[in-house]
């Protein structure tokens, strides 16, 4: 099986082949043959049926019930590009590949316009991020400062409030004192 012109070569030169030759070797190989056939042409048509389903509902403005008569189009439109594929050039593998190619190219220009995208928008949101984190830095210095300056000034305050009500004090208590004294000495005298 794994030596020279085995089933391992065949594999290597022939992918499209490699199921039936498989099943070859294994007894009641016509049933289990007849079944892979069998079983991917269910495949197949699930798959179209499906396909040609989404893509008329898609055509349909979402609706979940399309009319017949378009799931039949796109499944006409889904052969007929399948058949090309299959006929056109080498067929098979090789032109699906090609084809694939073309049909990505569009999508991978509008992924790196989708990458841009994300990347502008990333930085916008930074810079918004960075703006709300300086002022929230703004504020808290703010407040600090604040408090800070508020309490110096209240201290300050109080200090000139003091002096100037104790000189006041003094010079008045020292005013009504002598006023007394004199007044005082006055009464004596008489």
């Amino acid at each position: 099986m794994y030596g020279a012109g085995g089933l391992a070569e065949l594999i290597n030169s022939e992918v499209e082949i490699a199921l039936f030759a498989m099943l070859a070797e294994l007894p009641l190989s016509m049933i289990t043959n007849t079944l892979a056939i069998l079983l991917i042409l269910i495949f197949f048509i699930t798959s179209a049926d499906s396909a040609s389903f989404v893509l008329g509902s898609m055509t349909s403005n979402g609706d979940l019930e399309p009319k017949t008569w378009i799931k039949l189009v796109w499944g006409f439109l889904i052969a007929g590009a399948a058949s090309v594929l299959l006929f056109s050039g080498g067929g098979g593998l090789n032109a699906l590949q090609t084809a694939s190619i073309i049909a990505a190219l569009p999508f991978a220009i509008i992924m790196v316009l989708m990458i841009v995208s994300v990347l502008i928008t990333l930085s916008k949101d930074w810079k918004i991020d960075r703006k709300l984190r300086r002022r929230k830095r703004e504020d808290r210095v703010k407040g600090e400062f604040k408090e800070e300056f508020v309490d110096d000034f209240k201290e300050e305050i109080y200090n000139e409030m003091k002096d100037e009500l104790y000189d006041d004090f003094k010079e008045k208590i020292h005013k009504e004192i002598k006023d007394e004294i004199v007044k005082e000495i006055s009464k004596e005298d008489k």
